[in-house]
């Protein structure tokens, strides 16, 4: 009987190999993705835009310079907290207290300058300024020499009353020059501080140094002389002020506290740059350690501090109309921003 002969078993396939690549390519991954479409460019301005008429230009002026008056406050608001951190307040809470006063301001500022900058009338006046910037080369050849020089301040008071709504700022407030909108020299300084002495009796010295362009001013107080020093700073051919309080030595623990609450006082002042201000503010610290705080009427805070600032304000007086006085403010009273 014949049999079939028994197959011989034959290994299992083997598992492809782990290393032989895998063709993962498929015919939506093989697809070439067109690219995007071309973004059309903007077109440079070929052509002239209308001319402008004079009020036009006058109002764009005021517009620029309400926005450089803005810059010119923001740029404060670092040298003050540097100046508080440097030479903080007796107790953390006053501390936290004027720090928030130095920082709420600005903060407010920046968000006012921002939304001025996106405003349509001032984004024309940048466009016609960068059209005329174009038209005469731009500025690597040259063209801000080109340019015609123009007044950088009074065009506010140019546009009339209704272009002032909002504008506080006069000659003299921010960049302290004299009533001519010029840096002063050495005679009318030194004129202007004669007159100074002689208006207040508590003025004991008011002197002019050229050479270093530092003012020296003692003034008579309760508790003896206070000296201040104003440093001048020309910059862009305009007059900056640097004013610094009186010194004591730190042994003296109450006058020390005090001192130092001055110095951030005048340093948080406000008509920076207004010399007339800053004198007849320094002049007002006759009545040191006397005077009661013109807002809590206590002559000491919470912190037993006597009033270290003095601000001016209008009152109304019978027959003679608002006049202007100054006032004792204890620093934690002073208003934020």
């Amino acid at each position: 009987m014949a049999t079939n002969p028994i197959p011989t078993p034959q290994p299992p396939n083997p598992p492809p190999s782990l290393t032989k690549p895998i063709n993962t390519t498929s015919s939506t991954a093989s697809r070439t993705i067109p690219p995007p479409p071309p973004q059309p460019r903007p077109n440079p301005q070929t052509s002239e835009p209308p001319e402008w008429t004079e009020s036009q230009y006058i109002t764009s002026l005021a517009t620029l310079e309400t926005l450089q008056t803005r810059i010119n406050a923001l740029r404060s608001a670092i040298p003050s907290l540097m100046h508080l951190l440097g030479s903080p307040p007796s107790t953390p809470e006053v501390l936290f207290k004027e720090f928030i006063r130095r920082t709420e301001g600005p903060s407010r500022g920046i968000v006012a300058l921002k939304e001025e900058l996106e405003r349509e009338d001032v984004r024309r006046i940048v466009e016609r300024g960068g059209w005329g910037m174009q038209r005469k080369g731009g500025v690597r050849e040259g063209a801000m020499g080109l340019c015609k020089p123009v007044e950088r301040f009074e065009w506010v008071d140019r546009v009339g009353e209704e272009g002032k709504k909002g504008v506080k700022r006069k000659i003299g407030e921010v960049e302290g020059v004299n009533e001519n909108g010029k840096v002063e020299g050495d005679e009318e300084m030194e004129g202007r501080l004669r007159g100074y002495a002689e208006k207040f009796e508590q003025v004991k010295a008011a002197e002019w140094d050229k050479e270093t362009q530092i003012i020296k001013i003692k003034v008579q107080t309760p508790i003896g002389k206070a000296s201040f020093t104003i440093k001048r700073k020309i910059v862009r051919d305009k007059a900056v002020y640097d004013l610094k309080g009186p010194a004591c030595k730190e042994e003296n623990r109450g006058l020390f506290v005090l001192y130092n609450a001055i110095g951030r006082c005048l340093e948080s002042r406000p008509q920076t740059g207004n010399l007339d201000y800053i004198l007849d503010m320094i002049a007002a610290y006759k009545d040191l350690r006397e005077a009661k705080c013109d807002k809590c009427k206590e002559l000491l805070d919470d912190f037993a501090m006597t009033p270290a600032a003095r601000r001016s304000k209008m009152v109304k007086s019978k027959g003679k109309g608002d006049q202007t006085v100054w006032v004792a403010l204890h620093e934690s009273c002073l208003p934020k921003g």
